[in-house]
């Protein structure tokens, strides 16, 4: 619910108070889950959807970035994945085979704040990582690796077990699952770009963001 109250409906709103006050440019951060095959378990990647949508088809200048997973101090996507590092054992998705490009928040930064410079407002969407390609379970056992560990085993969860349990029960024990559904869909989807932000590694932006 509060996906779509805020990235949803605030998006539309900003969208309706700039076309009113003639504020003409628009920014708008939006995530590359959108492409994900089955959003069906995802609200947070559907409230993007539709956030991009108001944007779209507003009558604003307007630029759409999607990054991938962001790095950086605090960073949610990064303690979610650090739960799943650092146990007994390194717990993925389908082998974790799936390719990711994690990008540090300072890139992004820089890459937002070249779009307003240089006024790159011109009906364009902007998908953008790191410039490290690598399979999730690598990512993992680098994580490890940042608190000190050794690389670990691995126990592989099947995502078309994983995901209707998750659906299912997260409603009442959220709180206990190490992932939601919409979680396990994104651990088991591509999470690459079209395009490689000029920045620092992986290596780089864990030692940052775990500092």
């Amino acid at each position: 619910e509060d996906y779509f109250r805020i990235n949803a409906a605030g998006t539309a709103a900003l969208v309706s108070a700039c076309e009113a006050n003639s504020i003409r440019r628009f920014l708008h951060v939006s995530t590359v889950a959108v492409n994900f095959p089955d959003l069906r378990h995802y609200p947070y990647a559907l409230s993007k959807q539709q956030a991009e949508e108001a944007v779209r088809t507003s009558g604003l200048r307007w630029a759409i970035v999607r990054p991938t997973m962001v790095f950086g101090p605090g960073a949610r996507a990064l303690r979610i994945l650090t739960r799943l590092a650092v146990g007994r054992r390194v717990r993925v998705v389908d082998h974790g085979r799936v390719m990711v490009q994690p990008i540090y928040v300072d890139d992004l930064v820089g890459l937002l704040l070249s779009i307003l410079e240089n006024d790159r407002f011109d009906s364009r969407t902007i998908e953008a990582g790191g410039p490290d390609i690598l399979p999730l379970e690598e990512l993992l056992q680098r994580i490890r690796e940042a608190h000190g560990l050794p690389r670990g085993k691995v126990a592989s969860v099947p995502l078309r077990l994983a995901r209707p349990i998750a659906s299912a029960i997260e409603a009442f024990a959220r709180p206990l699952l190490p992932l939601s559904a919409g979680q396990l869909i994104a651990l088991a989807s591509d999470g690459t770009a079209e395009m490689e932000c000029p920045g620092i590694g992986v290596e780089e932006a864990l030692r940052l963001a775990l500092a």
